[in-house]
């Protein structure tokens, strides 16, 4: 028929395809003391999760089995990420996890925002309009900008490979160096993102990845902003966390 025909004429022109061969890797129920997963990493080269409720997080293999547990200090954590000696947990604090003693310290008792990442050793939190930086290893807090930045619409997330993206409501995304705004162009995107999607990469990957959730699809970009790919799957609609 005309659908089939016009799906299959996307994929072959790049415009993306279906998931196929996914596999549950995990469920909070296969972690003591886990009620339910709200943040994932793969920042620092493994799998981290995070049960904000219950103000824990672990260490996953790749086949999806527990390799460590640890609580959040206090924390009641929305969003994480990782290098690979720690865990960061932000919520209404942010607390630093010792992946090696499992000591878990509040290093910054009073933070808010709707990202978190790390670029070396300091702490990046986009903040509303702000990208706050926690400069190690005092963690003290000043903002990432060296000018006012001109977003069109409310900042949602927030990525980090040297170059700092931000991701807007509106579908939009902003690329800054040093502080300063860089010229970027999503080109060759069939459609424009949707709200409050979410936006990853890592320094070491070649491409940024955005969780389209209101179009269910996962979206991927080279870092120059040049259309690679995308991903469908009705059950992005529903995914809280990626990576």
């Amino acid at each position: 028929d005309l659908l089939t025909k016009v799906n299959s004429k996307i994929d072959e022109t790049g415009g993306g395809s279906g998931v196929k061969n996914q596999k549950t890797l995990l469920k909070a129920s296969d972690l003591k003391d886990f009620k339910s997963i709200t943040a994932i990493t793969f920042k620092g080269g493994e799998l981290s999760v995070l049960d904000g409720d219950s103000k824990r997080a672990a260490t996953i293999t790749t086949e999806g089995k527990l390799k460590k547990s640890f609580d959040t200090d206090k924390t009641t954590g929305k969003y994480i990420t990782a290098d690979k000696a720690f865990i960061y947990v932000l919520g209404d604090s942010i607390a630093q996890i010792d992946k090696g003693t499992a000591k878990s310290t509040t290093i910054v008792k009073s933070a808010k925002g709707s990202s978190i990442d790390l670029f070396g050793s300091n702490i990046y939190i986009l903040n509303e309009k702000d990208v706050e930086k926690y400069r190690a290893p005092a963690y003290e807090k000043a903002s990432y900008f060296t000018d006012t930045p001109s977003f069109s619409s409310t900042p949602v997330s927030m990525t980090i490979c040297g170059p700092v993206y931000v991701l807007e409501q509106s579908g939009k995304i902003q690329k800054f160096s040093k502080g300063k705004v860089e010229g970027f162009d999503i080109k060759g995107l069939l459609s424009p993102i949707g709200d409050a999607g979410q936006i990853y990469t890592d320094t070491d990957y070649a491409n940024i990845y955005i969780l389209d959730g209101s179009h269910e699809r996962l979206v991927v970009i080279s870092t120059s902003g040049d259309f690679v790919t995308q991903y469908e799957w009705n059950e992005f609609k529903d995914a809280n966390s990626f990576s």
